[in-house]
């Protein structure tokens, strides 16, 4: 289902942070950087965001429990992937992923309707959502293949390293 695929991408976007040896700290921080550089209400959202996560113990204590990025909203993980240059997310894009997210986890109307009949603008509106997404799901799972590659590839150039400084007598018996 859809719905499946949501939650695929959720975890997935969070594999792409950890697989870039990004931690909850670093998503704390993105939000005291903006704080310095946005205006309006993305920087106040910014500044809660970042109170919350290093002075509510409530909200501590929760980032703590949970996993790796399970305490933070998938927008903002979706800016911060941005941010750190794991996947391109077009900002205006973020907001349609996020709308067609909550619509789906949470049951929303998801198409709108005008007296009996269904809103053809929405119908659409809510289809382009769904192609949106398939686009940056597609370019997730590229993403997070091209992380787990070079998180292999550092690991067996550090064998190859510690093999290298053994004498040859000792490799050959």
């Amino acid at each position: 289902t859809f719905y499946a695929y949501l939650l695929d991408f959720e975890k997935k976007l969070r594999e792409l942070l950890i697989f870039s040896n990004k931690t909850n700290e670093d998503m704390v921080d993105y939000y005291r950087r903006m704080t310095k550089i946005l205006y309006g209400g993305p920087r106040d959202h910014c500044q809660r965001q970042f109170n919350d996560y290093t002075r509510s113990e409530k909200k501590i204590r929760m980032m703590e429990a949970l996993g790796p990025f399970q305490a933070f909203p998938i927008a903002d993980l979706m800016y911060f992937t941005r941010d750190q240059k794991l996947l391109d997310f077009e900002l205006t894009d973020v907001q349609e992923l996020k709308e067609l997210r909550n619509a789906t986890m949470h049951g929303q109307d998801v198409v709108g309707q005008d007296e009996l009949l269904f809103s053809m603008d929405s119908m659409k509106k809510h289809f382009q959502r769904i192609q949106l997404f398939q686009k940056y799901y597609s370019l997730l799972k590229q993403a997070l293949v091209m992380a787990t590659q070079n998180e292999l590839a550092e690991k067996n150039r550090a064998k190859l390293d510690m093999l290298m400084h053994f004498d040859r007598p000792v490799l050959n018996g």
